[in-house]
């Protein structure tokens, strides 16, 4: 904050800030994605430090290549913003009416871990923090570790989060310099305290309609901006979404999830009981979960299942095609 009012002055600030609160909010289901992507593919908590650090990396190029875009585009056709207006009301109504499904877990059949094992030949075991195993094809040939796919699957969740949050701050500022250094600030915030704030935000059960209150304000503060109905100033846009989200973490603390909702939503999802390997996936399904709709990297969550798993497979290794069949034999009984 300090640096910005010196750099761009007082005006700036309160676009900043207000952009990186809004940012943040919608970057917390970020982590709920990144424990279900740990959890699937077992990585070890070395390898976690890795692919959070190249998933920041990642995210603050793609992030920069889609605000310039976005600006470029809103230069040349204004209108775009009621495109983004509409995106934003559109995901505050999902959001705030969706059901909660209660398969979580399963990313077998999600299109983004299914694209990365065609394209990337890995092998079965991590090596520590490595990305290219010691072991080689028969042709020869490198093979990368799991956390390769780790990483892969964890930047394609993040271009697909940026779709509503991107617009969302472009709805408080339109200064490119604003937009893109709150959305990395409020990203490296969130991914440094990352085993904190997955702890607290599991108990924050209103901050999910508090985050839909937030687009929807950006959405239809836009709509009115563009139809010269309502100028609201971005003071007023930036008291707005701090006490909305005031709000959510408040009414969180006083009337807290019940223990056991809170257990449920921590406890680390187990594989897909139809098995996968390291070349290919079979069966699962996929579904929303976290505080937002985005990136859809879901399927079940039964604790039994999880135990059989850690139960029969080495640490650090990926379930084998036939370790997933006999997985699923026995459930069937």
């Amino acid at each position: 904050g300090l640096g910005m009012f010196l750099y761009k002055g007082a005006s700036s600030v309160a676009q900043y800030f207000a952009g990186y609160l809004v940012e943040q909010s919608l970057s917390v289901d970020n982590l709920f994605v990144f424990n279900l992507v740990f959890s699937y593919f077992r990585t070890p908590p070395l390898a976690q430090d890795k692919a959070l650090a190249w998933g920041i990396l990642g995210a603050a190029i793609m992030r920069a290549i889609f605000i310039l875009l976005g600006a470029a585009l809103l230069a040349r056709f204004e209108w775009l913003l009621g495109i983004f207006a509409l995106i934003l009301v559109y995901s505050a109504i999902k959001l705030l009416f969706e059901e909660e499904d209660d398969d979580s877990g399963d990313l077998s059949d999600n299109w983004a871990v299914r694209l990365c094992r065609r394209l990337i030949p890995v092998t079965d075991r991590y090596e520590g923090d490595r990305f290219i195993s010691a072991e080689r094809s028969p042709e020869g040939r490198a093979r990368f570790t799991p956390l390769v796919l780790v990483v892969a699957v964890i930047e394609i969740s993040d271009v697909v989060f940026a779709v509503d949050s991107i617009p969302a701050v472009f709805g408080v500022t339109q200064d490119p310099f604003l937009v893109y250094t709150s959305n990395i600030f409020a990203i490296l915030s969130l991914r440094a305290l990352y085993a904190f704030v997955n702890q607290a935000v599991a108990s924050a059960r209103f901050l999910q309609p508090a985050v839909a209150l937030v687009l929807f304000f950006i959405g239809c503060k836009m709509i009115l901006g563009l139809a010269n109905v309502l100028h609201v100033g971005v003071s007023v846009s930036l008291a707005v979404v701090a006490g909305i989200l005031g709000t959510g973490v408040a009414l969180s603390v006083a009337f807290p999830a019940p223990p056991e909702e809170v257990a449920e939503l921590n406890r680390a999802p187990p594989p897909s009981s139809s098995g996968h390997s390291p070349s290919g996936f079979a069966g699962g399904g996929t579904a929303s979960n976290g505080p937002r709709v985005g990136a859809e990297l879901a399927g079940s969550d039964v604790e039994m299942a999880m135990k059989k798993t850690h139960d029969s497979s080495p640490h650090g290794r990926l379930p084998t095609l036939a370790e997933g069949r006999n997985e699923g034999s026995s459930n069937n009984l």
